[in-house]
């Protein structure tokens, strides 16, 4: 990238939401350290796994990929996957980076100094790896592990349009006997935590805690509409990814309050006319995983071409996947959400990208042929292109060659159309 660019990408004004929720996890994950130093529980578990009832049991929890994200941008994933390497181990990048910080074991480098040691990892096979993956790191840490038996989206296929009906109408998607095995398997882990820790889980508090966690997707719903709707546009994508992990905090009162301040600053900013680009004249969706690893990628095109990534899925998960109507039994409610957030439905996204009224998309290819992602786009009449690379391991990111395979996609795929003919989306 070259440098004239970085230094315009440091000159755009960033929201003060994103520097809030900084703050705001520092000093989180500081307090974790210390109680966890003082004898208190913690838990380490995937995004949609175990964190509402990890908070209604009082008992701090760590994603993941919240985890992962923190690691990326510190730029240490090359130096913590060779210390992976070493022993062995080459796994899915994105889900064993938090498991190479521990293997490497260098308070240093680490993030705050590295994960203490967990009361619990909580983990499902939702991809081939991610079990092992948490086992070992389990085993790694020498804390137990408890396994939730796969019930979800990559066993049930999501029905067509499921955002119309998955607020409110849940019920109305997924088999009966379906919700009753997920209720279950929830049901046995909090029975195993209230074993492990002694303490009792509160069903009301439980509720209690679904409601800030409907109220925070709601204020990020509002968000995610004026920001799609508002050309140009209000909100960069290098700020949407430094506030997705205000989801990865679901049910915290705080955050919440956060949710409902960002939505106030963007309705600010579009009142105010303020524009991320004010030359935009391309604006593109970025269909995959986050590039933790180099968020400035995302500003190389708007000073050439006017063009502005101008959302991905983040702001859009908790927008569609995560509220959840309560309907008498908040434990059913947020197995509905656990078998179906949505997020692996490439018509979905492709819904978003017209939602954003987006000229093209970008997203990192698979390597196996024509992505699911990449035919629904341009079955969608999307423009579509997928990039070569890794989206937390740097190793594999040739920055080079991908800004030079996004600048043909523009002038090929973009550009070559004339304006009049754009977002002109096939049914």
């Amino acid at each position: 990238m070259a440098d004239e660019v970085k230094k315009d990408a440091k000159k755009t004004e960033r929201l003060k939401a994103v520097y809030a929720l900084k703050a705001w996890e520092s000093n989180h994950f500081q307090e974790l350290q210390e109680k966890v130093k003082g004898g208190s529980p913690f838990c380490v578990c995937n995004v949609d796994e175990a964190e509402e009832i990890m908070v209604t049991f009082g008992i701090p929890c760590i994603t993941t990929q919240w985890w992962s994200s923190q690691i990326s941008a510190k730029k240490m994933s090359k130096q913590y996957f060779e210390a992976l390497a070493k022993r062995g181990y080459d796994m899915d990048h994105y889900y064993s980076l938090g498991l190479a910080c521990t293997v490497a074991n260098d308070p240093e480098t680490a993030p705050w100094g590295g994960l203490p040691k967990p009361t619990l990892i909580v983990g499902s096979p939702q991809l081939d790896q991610t079990n092992s993956i948490k086992e070992l790191w389990a085993k790694e840490f020498g804390c137990p592990y408890f396994e939730i038996e796969c019930v979800g989206e990559d066993v049930m296929p999501a029905p067509e349009k499921w955002w119309e009906k998955s607020r409110d109408n849940w019920d109305e998607l997924i088999p009966k006997h379906v919700l009753d095995l997920k209720e279950q398997q929830l049901r046995e882990m909090i029975s195993f935590v209230e074993t492990l820790t002694g303490k009792p889980f509160d069903y009301y508090e439980f509720e209690r805690t679904l409601e800030v966690v409907n109220e925070q997707a709601d204020y990020y719903r509002k968000t995610r509409d004026l920001c799609a709707h508002t050309i140009p546009c209000p909100v960069g994508i290098r700020d949407q990814f430094s506030l997705v992990s205000m989801q990865w905090h679901r049910g915290n009162p705080e955050v919440r309050d956060m949710a409902k301040g960002l939505y106030e600053e963007v309705k600010e900013r579009v009142e105010s006319g303020f524009a991320v680009c004010k030359d935009e004249k391309i604006r593109l969706f970025w269909a995959t995983q986050g590039l933790w690893s180099n968020t400035q990628f995302y500003n190389a095109f708007m000073e050439k071409y006017g063009a502005v990534f101008v959302a991905s899925m983040y702001m859009s998960i908790p927008s569609d996947g995560y509220y959840r109507a309560i309907k008498g039994n908040a434990l059913r409610a947020l197995a509905s959400r656990q078998i179906l957030l949505g997020v692996l439905d490439p018509n979905w996204l492709a819904k978003e990208a017209k939602n954003y009224m987006c000229d093209g998309a970008v997203g990192i290819g698979t390597g196996r042929g024509k992505s699911d992602i990449a035919i629904a786009f341009e079955k969608a009449g999307i423009p579509y292109l997928e990039l070569s690379g890794d989206n937390v391991d740097a190793r594999n990111w040739d920055e080079e060659a991908n800004e030079a395979a996004v600048a043909r996609f523009i002038e090929e795929r973009i550009l070559s159309v004339p304006e009049s003919e754009r977002r002109k989306y096939k049914d």
